[in-house]
């Protein structure tokens, strides 16, 4: 039983959100400020006129008389500085040339502050920095977390050592590719630079600390001067749950080290998209099947299941069972009690299955009705997906249910992919990566995580999430899920029938996921768009 139980890896994604009309723009991510160590030197930034900047702050003891302290410089434009938090202003103070500005800030507790600090005056307003001051006078500078800066345009991150930083708003994208691409230079104009041997050493910044680990490198051999690019692989990457802010190569000589030189550490872009090619079809109508290819890449659809049954890519099996619908309302702590979980188990009915043929390509489209298990006279909720297969092997899936139910408050409703068991590690952009009380406030820190499969608890949650790598360290391949919208997800070592027992040592139920709720009414309609690309 238990090689069963760890044989099998469930991802859930949920929160689906209700229609949007086209074009309309998502909530961006902020950049994270935190207060940094005393020694920390404060870092200028720049506020503008077109809406107020977000900073998040955490304080590491509650304190109602703390203050954040603006440091101007010389010359301000005439203008006032207005604070706000969760849409409440705090307070407002006139810009005077030179003079530290305090606004309050009544922290009575550890939790993160989102903090709206807005310039509203003429022009730009640039700041010497931040600071925070407690009731003891103790100061300290805030500074930017070393986050993703990713921006529109660009492929990746990059992560200046020493560059000053503007407070900005980001915009999500697609991930970057799992493979680092660094440029190794010889500066020595007379010195050959030959070892079988080598070190990576990368240097992290973050909350103010910093910190180095090393990995073994390979063979290195640079003529004087001379250069050459050098990948790291998807194994290093995994373990990196920050952006590392350097990385240095270092050479193994004969009694000695010499480092190759000091570099940024950036991601490489991701290659073009190859133009469409034809995609081999073949539909099995005796067994009410459509088995579709693309290069490398394998899939297959089921009528009966009413979904995809497997999708493969380079003879590895990715998705090992049917993409099924859920609704799950998970236990809160004040059903901790409770000796069953309250999911309510959904019961697919198909109703079609067709194969689309089009200018841009092959779809499969699925529609069913989803019953209560308990009560199979009782409709749910009625859907439609849509699976589009693109050139490179890509599926792109949209879903649009209506519910039918009598419920109007769900906690969860999304997706259960069952996966192979290879995949156990994790690496998403979002919140995490443990979903705690402290990173359910909207102002939680959004960063690069890594993580493993989780128990059926609250540390298996990964929250608004818009990319997560699923892959095999051992065996170097995986599969990629990107999403327009947030996302929770969870990935966990059970399968799908033995989530409803997973319980606690005292014998209670072992809550799974948070507290969100999706308000719907019947006829509501909610959606959902992934992309699931392999690796």
């Amino acid at each position: 039983m238990k090689s069963v139980v760890l044989g099998v890896a469930v991802l859930l994604l949920t929160h689906p959100t209700p229609t949007t009309t086209e074009g309309e723009e998502t909530q961006p991510w902020i950049v994270a400020w935190r207060i940094a160590d005393r020694r920390a030197e404060a870092v200028p930034l720049t506020l503008g006129a077109s809406g107020p900047c977000r900073l998040q702050v955490v304080w590491d003891k509650p304190d109602p008389n703390a203050r954040l302290r603006l440091l101007p410089v010389d010359t301000l434009p005439p203008g006032r500085f207005e604070l706000a938090t969760n849409g409440r202003r705090i307070a407002d103070v006139e810009a005077f040339a030179g003079a530290a500005l305090d606004f309050p800030l009544p922290f009575q507790d550890r939790e993160p502050q989102l903090l709206d600090l807005a310039w509203l005056g003429e022009g730009e307003c640039r700041l010497a920095g931040l600071e925070c001051m407690d009731a003891d006078g103790d100061r300290r500078p805030l500074i930017p977390c070393e986050v993703p800066s990713l921006m529109p345009g660009v492929a990746g991150w990059e992560q200046p050592a020493t560059a000053p930083l503007s407070i900005q708003e980001l915009a999500p994208l697609a991930p970057p590719p799992l493979r680092w691409d660094l440029l190794l230079t010889n500066h020595s104009n007379a010195t050959d630079l030959v070892a079988a041997s080598s070190e990576i050493r990368v240097q992290f910044f973050n909350q103010g600390r910093t910190w180095f680990q090393r990995w073994e490198g390979p063979a290195v051999s640079l003529p004087a001067g001379g250069s050459r690019e050098a990948s790291l692989p998807l194994g290093f990457l995994s373990t990196l749950a920050f952006p590392p802010s350097a990385v240095e190569w270092i050479v193994r000589g004969p009694g000695d080290e010499r480092a190759l030189g000091r570099i940024s550490a950036h991601l490489s872009p991701p290659p073009p998209a190859r133009p469409f090619a034809p995609v081999e079809v073949k539909l099995q109508e005796e067994n009410r099947q459509a088995r579709l290819e693309a290069g490398d890449v394998r899939m297959t659809f089921d009528a009966r299941a009413g979904s995809l049954i497997e999708y493969s890519g380079g003879r590895r099996a990715l998705i090992t069972g049917p993409v099924g619908a859920t609704v799950w309302r998970p236990a809160l702590p004040a059903d901790l009690s409770a000796t069953d979980s309250s999911r309510r188990e959904l019961v697919r009915e198909p109703v079609l299955m067709e194969v689309l043929r089009g200018r841009d390509g092959l779809s499969v489209r699925f529609r069913a009705r989803y019953h209560d298990a308990d009560a199979p006279d009782l409709l749910l909720m009625e859907g439609e997906e849509t699976w589009a297969v693109l050139a490179n092997g890509s599926l792109e899936l949209s879903a649009k249910w209506t519910w039918r139910g009598p419920e109007t408050n769900l906690s969860r409703l999304g997706f259960l992919f069952p996966l192979a068991h290879e995949l156990d590690r994790a690496l998403w952009l979002g919140k995490g990566p443990e979903n705690t009380w402290r990173d359910g406030p909207p102002g939680a820190l959004a960063a690069v995580h890594a993580a493993g499969r989780a128990s059926s608890n609250f540390a298996g949650n990964k929250t608004a999430a818009r990319w997560m790598h699923l892959f095999s360290d051992k065996r170097k391949f995986g599969l990629s899920f990107i999403t327009p919208a947030p996302v929770d997800f969870d990935l966990l070592p059970l399968p799908r029938g033995t989530l409803l027992f997973a319980g606690r040592a005292s014998g209670c139920v072992a809550p799974l996921g948070s507290d969100d709720s999706i308000h719907v009414a019947p006829g509501d309609e909610l959606t959902q768009r992934l992309l699931l690309e392999p690796l």
